[in-house]
């Protein structure tokens, strides 16, 4: 039940984050973070600073990850094969990162190989009995979103 004068601090200056220049043992600690520095500077807890720069990068982590949507991948759902011969499946795949990891996964005979470049991608196949193979092909960009096919 206190006044209003008891809250008041008309000698109080407030520090902005961009006035923070920070000591060589914040920089040490903060590195370049201007909100750890701040944090260290005003409250002088290392572990409150940490700990409040590990969450602002948790929270850049997650919402990187909630934008981030798998690669798209696009092809037919079946690959005829003739035996003695080689047989191709031609697929493509579409993302915004430029760094795909493109795969398959299966019982995939020793000669066959996975071809691309730039989005598209052929798959070869020779094999020289009939047999039930079963393939699947995936596609997982640098954030670990992963789409198969």
């Amino acid at each position: 039940n206190e006044s209003w004068q008891y809250y008041s601090h008309p000698n109080h200056i407030p520090v902005f984050a961009d006035e923070i220049v920070g000591t060589e043992a914040q920089i040490t600690i903060c590195g370049s973070d201007r909100q750890c520095l701040y944090d260290l500077s005003l409250t002088n807890s290392t572990s409150f600073a940490v700990g409040m720069m590990q969450f602002g990068e948790a929270n850049s982590l997650n919402v990187k990850l909630l934008n981030n949507f798998p690669p798209k991948i696009i092809g037919s759902s079946t690959f005829i094969v003739t035996i003695g011969q080689v047989s191709s499946y031609n697929f493509t795949i579409e993302d915004t990162d430029d760094n795909v990891t493109v795969g398959v996964v299966g019982g995939i005979p020793y000669d066959a190989k996975l071809i691309g470049l730039k989005g598209a991608y052929t798959f070869n196949l020779t094999t020289s009995k009939m047999e039930n193979i079963s393939l699947t092909f995936f596609a997982m960009d640098s954030l670990n979103a992963t789409s198969i096919l």
